[in-house]
């Protein structure tokens, strides 16, 4: 089972243990399933394996193991990184939950 988030930006770390960047916004409102995944350089089901906080810079990151891919790179594991409140454009994720991903760039 998979949520869909409305906007993650991925940006690709490219590192050995092929862990790419991402960062997540829930500020834009989403056209819709058919037209995000058309417009999405990557699209990705993941389940949030840690979350790490940064209280300095308003920032949570989450690890998230790539579980299936419809489209983009074939990252096994994403780091996503959001706000960490609503009103600064944050999206909840959850540890142990799996998520549906739209990301603008191929490399996530």
């Amino acid at each position: 089972m998979a949520l869909r988030v409305l906007c993650v930006v991925a940006l690709l770390a490219g590192s050995i243990a092929y862990t790419a960047r991402a960062h997540a916004c829930s500020c834009v409102e989403s056209p819709g399933v058919k037209e995000d995944f058309t417009t999405s350089g990557s699209v990705f089901e993941g389940k949030v394996l840690e979350l790490r906080h940064d209280p300095a810079r308003h920032r949570i990151t989450a690890r998230v193991a790539v579980s299936r891919r419809w489209k983009g790179a074939q990252a096994l594991q994403v780091d996503v990184t959001t706000a960490d409140e609503g009103s600064l454009c944050g999206f909840g994720l959850d540890r142990g939950r799996s998520y549906l991903l739209f990301t603008p760039e191929a490399q996530g």
